[in-house]
């Protein structure tokens, strides 16, 4: 799950640091972003087969979509109209903090299960 989310962080870095001519780099650097979807359906997965019981495991999963809707609606609000021109450094900043978290928070779970 963790490593699924490093392309994710390296596309994001390529977004920022690649110039602005080069159209197909950065094109293909949100593809590259968009791999940190597998790591969404390995959570789901996990929670059916660490969470014991009916309610538990629907409460469970009830959070972590409500997380991940909550997140949908914030991420946007990253983008903000006047950073346009210097390439959104928050949204940047926002998404590299995100998938880095994303990388450790799995890392630390297995850790404390151990």
């Amino acid at each position: 799950m963790s490593f699924c989310v490093i392309p994710s962080i390296i596309g994001t870095v390529l977004v920022y640091s690649l110039p602005s001519v080069d159209k197909w780099g950065r094109v293909a650097s949100v593809w590259i972003i968009y791999t940190n979807s597998a790591s969404l359906a390995v959570s789901f997965s996990v929670i059916g087969g660490n969470v014991a019981g009916y309610t538990k495991k629907t409460t469970v999963t009830f959070l972590l979509f409500l997380g991940y809707c909550v997140g949908n609606i914030i991420a946007p609000q990253c983008f903000r109209d006047e950073e346009e021109k210097e390439g959104y450094p928050t949204a940047i900043i926002a998404m590299i903090v995100s998938f880095s978290v994303l990388f450790i928070a799995p890392l630390v779970l297995r850790s404390e299960l151990r």
